[in-house]
């Protein structure tokens, strides 16, 4: 994928993952500076995967610190979450999907026609992945907290 094409694709995501967030969870926040990872990668202790298929194929690796994962779930949820529970991995699989699907509404407006998988939302201790594309990733923090979006992604057409 050419840089300038890589480029506006990702800025649909990016447009998409901000609208979402304060659309959903009435918070703001802030992004970092985007870089490339070398796989394997480290990933916070909660991950969502959605896989792309179209004209665009791969995944979308969204890794929320603990923190973050509890401060958006209780957003979403309109009371209190302390723990990575059932409904804290729900609302984060949730959050994601709807990322996904507001940033499959901005490609196609563009004339790039992608489908989403559903998502795949899980926890564990020192998860790596591994990936066969480059990894582009975009950190965003609430405050300290951290979410990190990275994308395994080529195009196709």
């Amino acid at each position: 994928m050419e840089n300038t094409v890589l480029a506006d694709t990702l800025n649909h995501f990016l447009q998409a993952c901000l609208e979402i967030i304060n659309q959903i969870t009435g918070l703001s926040p802030d992004r970092g500076k985007p870089f490339v990872k070398k796989t394997p990668y480290p990933v916070h202790h909660v991950i969502s995967i959605i896989g792309i298929t179209g004209d665009i194929q791969g995944q979308v690796i969204f890794s929320y610190s603990d923190k973050a994962a509890q401060r958006l779930a209780s957003a979403m949820a309109g009371m209190e979450i302390t723990a990575i529970d059932d409904m804290t991995l729900s609302a984060l699989g949730e959050l994601s999907n709807m990322v996904m699907g507001r940033s499959g509404t901005l490609l196609s407006e563009a004339g790039i026609n992608v489908t989403i998988t559903p998502p795949t939302t899980l926890t564990g201790e020192q998860v790596t992945v591994t990936n066969q594309k480059p990894v582009i990733c975009v950190p965003y923090y609430l405050e300290n907290d951290q979410l990190e979006i990275n994308f395994a992604i080529k195009g196709v057409n």
